[in-house]
Formats: structure tokens, sequence, C-alpha cells
């Protein structure tokens, strides 16, 4: 299966180093860690969520309007 690549960006400032890091967290922290995008199912939404599914995590979508 092919897919399209994609990124996860975090601030210089975040605790986040690794992916696994990440991902150890939003399991202790279910919703409580934020991502936004353009909008609902937009190009960044449904690949994000589709993360959160592969990884067993809850994020909290921030959708901005513009």
């Amino acid at each position: 299966m092919l897919a399209d690549p994609a990124v996860l960006p975090v601030m210089n400032t975040s605790p986040y180093k690794t992916l696994a890091g990440l991902i150890l967290d939003a399991r202790k922290r279910p919703g409580q860690i934020t991502f936004s995008s353009s909008g609902n199912y937009g190009a960044a939404h449904v690949p994000y969520e589709m993360f959160q599914q592969a990884a067993g995590i809850k994020l909290l979508h921030v959708p901005y309007r513009s």
C-alpha cells in the first residue's frame, strides 16, 4: 500500500523529542495533548486521526477557520 508522506511538527521547546515519547505521554493523558489543522476533515486532520487510531491514542483536535 502506498501512502502520502506526512510530518508531525513540534516546537523546539516541546518536551517531545521522539514519536515514541509523544505516544507514551498521550496514552497517559488521553485528550489532553492538542493538535491543530485547517479544519475538520481537511488534509491535515484526516492523517492525524489515522495516526491516533494506529497508535491507540486520543489527541484533542483544534480546528482553525482560516
